[in-house]
């Protein structure tokens, strides 16, 4: 009996690490099968497979973090494994755990609740990448709030033992099928995303000649820009702000007589203290305007406890107006989490736009990842989509 329970749970971890795979590689369509994890958590026979189950399935999810944060944690640029093993197998087990310990045999449907719920606010919330929830936009898309709670009950009914789960399922899966057929993706013509290819600059020459290229791409898109557009450029492209703001006073006059605003991705030390805002800065038509941050990193970035580092910005609405428009804004690493997003389509947004700096994240499945998922949300709300990367 042990063999075979043992044997069943070792075909549940494959295919929780089948899942992870192919559900996150780039494409919002493969998040359909998503729901697919919470039936196996479901079907666990025991907490140690749940937990391995999980555990296979952030693994897979999460494959690029190996790579990524090698290089991002190279020292001064030799890979480092450890740090690429660190932060790719510890988040991964924590939000595994979390699986875990909250399964049980009974009082299911309360129980992926209050996972989903855990996993999707502060403090795990912060780690909470790869969310089921994240394929609401897959499966519902223009549906908003409304295509959000479906998507939820069609978790909680895979979960259930109810008599009436499977014609709930059918119900939902059909209404998905209509909602797929009749979406049309929306589109902007005032914003545009102006992706960069800049590796990291290793001193001050570096930093000069990326500044000097940057503005030169800058130059170009101003000038094919409309009149009126709204220009977005990647995370951190224009470097230390303070230091970097006065070579933009040219092009800024030139917006601003054209009635343009730049987004330029940057980093401003925040006034007495040792902290620093990691976010967008607009020069041009709204001169001055500063889009923060909310999630950094952790530890590479945000420090807790510390007086260093970005500073978390959780009480920010994420969305500013910029040329009237309510504009929702997720940068980088706060597209792979829940909260962020969901705070910012309290205010209901005229459009989202995520901007994103992976020059170490070349060659990985992490910038694919990150469109889609700033593209599932916006197909769940029905917004267009500016995005701005750096690779």
């Amino acid at each position: 009996m042990k063999f075979v329970r043992w044997t069943c749970g070792a075909h549940l971890i494959a295919t929780a690490a089948v899942l992870g795979f192919t559900g996150w590689n780039g494409s919002v369509l493969a998040m359909l099968g998503l729901p697919l994890l919470v039936w196996i958590w479901r079907i666990a026979p025991n907490r140690h497979i749940a937990f391995l189950s999980l555990l296979a399935y952030y693994l897979m999810a999460d494959r690029g973090l190996l790579r990524g944060a090698a290089v991002f944690f190279a020292d001064p640029f030799k890979p480092s494994l450890l740090a690429g093993l660190a932060i790719w197998i510890v988040p991964s087990v924590l939000l595994a755990l979390t699986w875990a310990i909250l399964w049980g045999q009974r009082f299911l449907p309360g129980r992926l609740a209050a996972t989903l719920l855990l996993i999707s606010v502060p403090p795990i919330g912060i780690i909470g990448w790869a969310s089921p929830l994240t394929a609401a936009g897959a499966w519902f898309p223009g549906a908003g709030w409304w295509g959000l709670y479906a998507f939820f009950s069609l978790l909680i009914l895979l979960v259930s033992t109810s008599s009436w789960k499977w014609p709930g399922v059918g119900l939902l899966a059909c209404l998905a099928v209509v909602a797929n057929a009749s979406y049309t993706t929306p589109s902007s013509s005032e914003w545009s995303g102006i992706n960069t290819n800049f590796s990291a600059p290793t001193n001050d020459a570096g930093e000069y000649a990326r500044m000097r290229q940057l503005l030169a791409v800058a130059d170009r898109a101003l000038m094919e820009a409309r009149v009126g557009g709204i220009l977005v450029f990647p995370e951190a492209v224009g470097g230390n702000w303070e230091v970097n703001r006065p070579y933009w006073d040219r092009l800024g006059e030139a917006a601003r007589r054209k009635g343009v605003t730049l987004l330029i991705g940057g980093q401003k030390t925040i006034s007495g203290s040792t902290q620093y805002v990691n976010g967008l800065f607009g020069i041009g038509l709204s001169d001055g305007e500063i889009i923060p941050g909310r999630m950094p990193v952790p530890i590479s970035m945000w420090m807790p406890f510390s007086n260093k580092g970005a500073v978390a910005t959780w009480g920010h609405s994420g969305v500013t107006r910029i040329h009237g428009q309510a504009a929702a804004h997720l940068v980088c690493y706060e597209q792979l989490l829940i909260w962020p997003v969901l705070r910012s389509m309290l205010e209901d947004p005229q459009i989202l736009i995520g901007v994103a700096n992976d020059w170490w994240a070349a060659g990985t499945v992490i910038p694919a990842i990150q469109r889609q998922v700033v593209d599932a949300w916006g197909r769940l709300f029905a917004l267009p989509v500016v995005f701005a990367m750096n690779v």
